[in-house]
């Protein structure tokens, strides 16, 4: 498998060979929500609840992973491009002096 890893805002996203286990697929395509939304345009979005990994990505197909404002506009960062396959979704985090913190987009 061709190691596939990129970041957008706060989040990083890295292709992996299969899904865990017992996972809920959410109803919408919001990869996280916080100032802006990530968002999947094509493919099935799974929640994950273990540590800093957000989320899960299936793509039968082709996608992008956008960033938009809470209106709906294109948000700062460019679309990712992402080949048919598994990706799993973590949020960034960054050091500082007083320890580790999420990054903020």
């Amino acid at each position: 498998m061709k190691t596939f890893c990129a970041r957008q805002g706060d989040i990083q996203i890295k292709k992996i060979a299969k899904l865990p286990n017992r996972l809920k697929q959410k109803k919408n395509n919001i990869i996280v929500s916080a100032s802006n939304n990530h968002e999947l345009e094509s493919g099935k979005v799974y929640k994950a609840s273990n540590g800093l990994i957000i989320a899960y990505l299936l793509l039968e197909k082709n996608s992008r992973v956008v960033h938009k404002t809470k209106k709906g506009h294109r948000g700062e960062h460019k679309p990712i491009e992402l080949e048919e396959g598994i990706y799993e979704v973590k949020r960034q985090r960054t050091y500082l002096p007083k320890g580790y913190e999420l990054v903020q987009d």
